[in-house]
């Protein structure tokens, strides 16, 4: 894809989260749901704690990804045509552990509850429905947005896309858990609302660089600016996260966008 080309697609990109989250907006005022920061008592001590450990849990992932995958290896097979069994749901849910692990230990360490994370009971129901109906969008994209049409897609369904869907689970949840229940909550709280948003969102896109250097099989300007391409999305799952104050929305969000990618 050339730049005038990827431009072109990250303006329409662009376009269509902002429809989405003016949506989201709207319906998560409808349901009348609660936003409140959590209330650190040291707000710049927790976010100092919260970005070094989710750049440890980066770094052990990327160190994973270059042994075990050396940069240039080549490409995975398009994720519409490669196969998905148990094997690559356990190592997704493992690298989803390292990935947290420092985060875990940090708020074990500080005494920090789940809740600090956005796993809570907070907004459980409105972010169920939030997350429920973006992920019902991502899926009607595919059906009605491809050449083939419900009927085909429907028909085209076979075991791999079960164990894909287990796979984007551990995808989608672990990464929204460990950037915007953990690292956003903490970086609102100490830099502002808008500000922490930011930056959460910024750090999730490029902390795929490693993953399209190993996995991708990118050179690494590609791979920066692959990356870089994810911060539009990154922007609207961390606003579904303001919104919300629940990482439920965004895991549903994330995994069912990640996963439509296999059908077709």
């Amino acid at each position: 894809m050339g730049l005038q080309d990827t431009l072109l697609w990250l303006g329409v990109q662009c376009l269509g989260f902002l429809l989405v989250g003016a949506v989201t907006s709207l319906l998560t005022r409808a349901l009348r749901l609660r936003t409140q920061a959590w209330p650190f008592p040291r707000p710049r001590a927790a976010a100092g704690w919260g970005l070094s450990a989710i750049l440890a849990g980066s770094l052990l992932v990327s160190v994973l990804f270059v042994a075990v995958i050396p940069p240039g290896a080549g490409p995975q097979q398009p994720m519409n045509v490669r196969s998905y069994g148990p094997g690559d749901v356990a190592r997704q849910a493992a690298i989803a552990l390292i990935l947290l692990g420092p985060a875990l230990l940090a708020m074990r360490r500080r005494g920090e509850p789940w809740a600090s994370a956005g796993v809570s009971r907070h907004n459980l129901g409105g972010a169920l429905i939030v997350g429920t109906l973006l992920a019902l969008l991502s899926v009607l994209s595919v059906f009605f947005g491809g050449e083939g049409g419900p009927g085909e897609v429907l028909t085209s369904l076979e075991g791999r896309h079960f164990w894909a869907l287990l796979q984007y689970i551990a995808v989608g949840f672990g990464e929204e858990l460990a950037f915007r229940g953990y690292v956003q909550t903490r970086l609102v709280a100490w830099l502002g609302r808008w500000q922490g948003w930011v930056l959460a969102s910024v750090l999730m896109a490029l902390a795929h660089v490693v993953q399209r250097l190993t996995v991708g099989g990118m050179a690494p300007l590609a791979a920066l600016l692959s990356a870089a391409t994810l911060i539009p999305i990154s922007l609207f799952l961390g606003y579904v996260m303001l919104r919300t104050e629940n990482v439920v929305a965004p895991g549903l969000a994330h995994t069912f966008a990640d996963w439509v990618g296999t059908l077709g």
